[in-house]
């Protein structure tokens, strides 16, 4: 399976649009001087590295890939501005799982078999935060929109006499969805966040014998964040 197989290219075009909004709002922030006069000043914005968990709400989602997925995160935000500081976000959120395990019957020549499943959501998000001013602490809290893409894989390993055979099928899905974030500025480089995102749409969660089974991934995210 080639790497150009494996990319999506909604994913690189929202990666591209994610970056373009990013330089627009580091080069042309902007303030109100004295509410009449509009200037444009050059303010330097921040990288934020984060990492936590996220914590999808239905039932079956859980069943199948685990209660507490593992969270990272890369965000490019403004400096405040009368209050308001804009976040641009991609996110990695997943896990892996086995299915199933076991011998192989005689027409395999003997050996085992074990089947495994994962799933990869990545939102790419566009956030409005009410924050401290710059290198003050306190509570922020914002919203926005952001576009969720799903991929998930089952894989098939078989373990025989004659060696092992990897067989994978992947499938990508593409939602879009809501988010409220509520955190505390502790430091001006660390601080720690509860979101909630709501999708608007369900995502395939993995295809078996034909059957496309979907879920909601509807979840709580708890992240800390480092800027720098």
């Amino acid at each position: 399976m080639t790497i150009l197989r494996r990319v999506s290219l909604p994913l690189l075009a929202a990666l591209a649009l994610l970056a373009a909004l990013a330089a627009a709002a580091a080069a042309h922030p902007g303030r109100w001087d004295n509410g009449d006069d509009w200037r444009r000043e050059p303010v330097p914005g921040r990288l934020s590295l984060s990492g936590g968990v996220y914590l999808p709400t239905d039932a079956d989602a859980q069943d199948v890939f685990g209660e507490v997925w593992p969270s990272l995160g890369l965000a490019y935000q403004t400096a405040p501005r009368r209050g308001l500081t804009q976040s641009f976000e991609v996110r990695l959120s997943g896990s892996q799982r086995r299915l199933d395990v076991g011998p192989l019957d005689s027409s395999y020549g003997g050996g085992y078999y074990e089947q495994n499943a994962r799933f990869l959501l990545i939102p790419v998000t566009y956030t409005l935060l009410r924050t401290p001013e710059e290198g003050e602490t306190g509570f922020y809290f914002g919203g926005g929109p952001g576009v969720y893409f799903g991929r998930s894989e089952k894989q098939t390993v078989y373990q025989t006499w004659g060696g092992d055979v990897d067989q994978s099928d992947w499938w990508w899905s593409t939602r879009f969805g809501l988010h409220a974030v509520a955190g505390y500025a502790f430091t001006r480089s660390f601080t720690a966040e509860v979101r909630l995102s709501k999708l608007l749409d369900k995502h395939t969660m993995i295809v078996d014998e034909g059957v496309r089974h979907v879920r909601s991934l509807d979840g709580t995210l708890l992240a800390v964040n480092a800027r720098f």
